[in-house]
């Protein structure tokens, strides 16, 4: 679903240069193969759980801004653009929406992109937030343009940004000072364990054919016949809510 067109002008006289609208894709791979995607979908079982605590806690928090004079902290007034900013970043999103999303985004891919929203005098009035799937950070040539730009792809267009455009936080990467590295692609491992422990028990009570009493037959019989009475076996005894059957075999068996 659309949200906003391109360059629609919010009521701060700001103006947002693409689509915002979510939409699927497997942008970006992380240095293990990783997709950011299949990163974001881990966000089930006990790594939700994990996650929407540590989301919750952080969408709790108020932030204050404030300046330091003469030693002493003096805190800005609400209408001040960088208060107003923290207390609704932007028209579409909460603050409390706001600070789980880039806490979720932190957790499960180590980044959160924001697209900075400029007014006509060049002051920040709305934090926008991206696809952390969707981004790509690109390189400087020097350790003083250490990030050149991102780039954007979503919704089948392509948007290039400066660095100066987008918020851009990130979980500390020993390997890459330029992009995060993922909580969550760490303990990748145990993860993949616990979601073919999943799988596995799935399959054994949803699929489970034996039953607590077996009568083995005495003579030999054909393949149609053996497809028939498996497939009548497992028509009787297959499934969770089909446990404890006993099973009764005709012809001398």
């Amino acid at each position: 679903m659309i949200l906003f067109a391109p360059r629609v002008k919010a009521d701060s006289g700001t103006t947002i240069p693409f689509t915002y609208a979510y939409g699927s894709g497997r942008f970006g791979m992380t240095k293990e193969g990783l997709s950011r995607t299949e990163l974001l979908r881990m966000y089930t079982s006990w790594v939700f759980t994990c996650v929407s605590i540590r989301a919750e806690a952080q969408a709790k928090t108020k932030w204050k801004c404030y300046v330091e004079r003469n030693d002493e902290k003096v805190f800005l007034e609400k209408t001040h653009p960088a208060q107003a900013i923290l207390d609704r970043p932007c028209p579409f999103m909460s603050r409390w929406t706001f600070n789980f999303y880039v806490s979720c985004f932190l957790d499960l891919v180590g980044e959160s992109f924001s697209y900075i929203a400029r007014d006509r005098l060049g002051v920040p009035r709305e934090l926008w937030l991206l696809p952390p799937d969707k981004m790509r950070t690109i390189q400087g040539d020097s350790a003083q343009n250490m990030i050149a730009g991102y780039r954007l792809d979503w919704s089948g267009k392509v948007h290039e940004f400066e660095a100066n455009e987008i918020l851009h936080l990130r979980q500390p990467n020993p390997s890459n000072f330029i992009t995060g590295f993922s909580p969550t692609e760490a303990a990748k491992y145990i993860i993949s364990i616990n979601e073919q422990q999943k799988i596995w028990h799935d399959n054994f009570y949803r699929k489970d054919a034996s039953p607590d009493s077996i009568i083995m037959a005495k003579d030999q019989y054909g393949d149609p016949a053996k497809k028939e009475f498996l497939r009548q076996w497992k028509d009787y005894f297959e499934g969770s809510s089909k446990k404890q059957r006993i099973g009764f075999l005709d012809n001398g068996l």
